[in-house]
């Protein structure tokens, strides 16, 4: 079974490396993990990439995608963020986040589309859940807080806002009848939440890409392998 994985940095296994001060790619992510099952994973998944650049990386791609029996599709992260530089700034000013939603749900389903035109079977991740008190921190660095605190409300209106995305990912997967991979409950059911994401509170840890590994192993392999 050949699987083409198609998203932004959580697909793609970065995390956030507390001793060197970056980011770095882990090869304890969950698709690196599942790699070591011996499925064989192309990973086309790019730091930063939003629905928009997912969709020129398919593209780009062309006929290549048809020689994978399965597409799996990962975003929503960086497209439901905003330019927090920018609110800190002027946060009575409107601000849009890097794709609005209807944007978003547009391409995202363009995307699904053109998989199956290529001839693979399309396959959507959800997006795992961020810790906002983490991402709250990681955003005012250097900015002025009180202008992005006036703007949120409040700092769980980050992981609320986050879940608007991921609960449109769910119902494109429903409507278009796409099989749809849940790594989002794992981490609420977890009682270890906040040792799941690393400093930045929105990439798993390596802990974290452990949970989505197993959930994926233990329930969605075995239906398509």
């Amino acid at each position: 079974m050949k699987i083409l994985v198609l998203g932004d940095s959580i697909t793609k296994g970065i995390v956030y490396d507390d001793i060197k001060k970056k980011y770095v790619f882990s090869d304890k992510s969950f698709v690196s993990l599942l790699k070591q099952d011996n499925l064989e994973i192309e990973n086309v998944s790019l730091m930063g990439s939003t629905v928009t650049k997912g969709l020129q990386t398919l593209e780009r791609l062309g006929s290549e995608v048809g020689n994978y029996d399965y597409t799996a599709i990962e975003f929503g992260g960086n497209d439901c963020d905003f330019v927090w530089s920018e609110v800190a700034d002027s946060p009575d000013s409107p601000h849009l986040c890097k794709t609005p939603l209807e944007k978003f749900r547009v391409v995202y389903e363009e995307i699904v589309r053109k998989v199956r035109a290529l001839g693979s079977k399309p396959v959507i991740v959800s997006l795992p859940p961020i810790d906002s008190s983490k991402f709250y921190k990681w955003i005012i660095r250097g900015l002025n807080e009180a202008n992005i605190s006036a703007f949120l409300g409040d700092k769980e209106r980050l992981g609320r806002w986050q879940q608007y995305y991921n609960l449109a990912v769910s119902q494109i997967a429903r409507v278009m009848k796409v099989p749809y991979i849940d790594i989002t409950s794992p981490f609420f059911e977890n009682k270890n939440f906040d040792s799941l994401t690393c400093t930045d509170g929105i990439h798993p840890s390596e802990s974290g890409h452990r949970l989505i590994y197993n959930s994926i192993k233990a329930n969605i392999i075995p239906q398509i392998a």
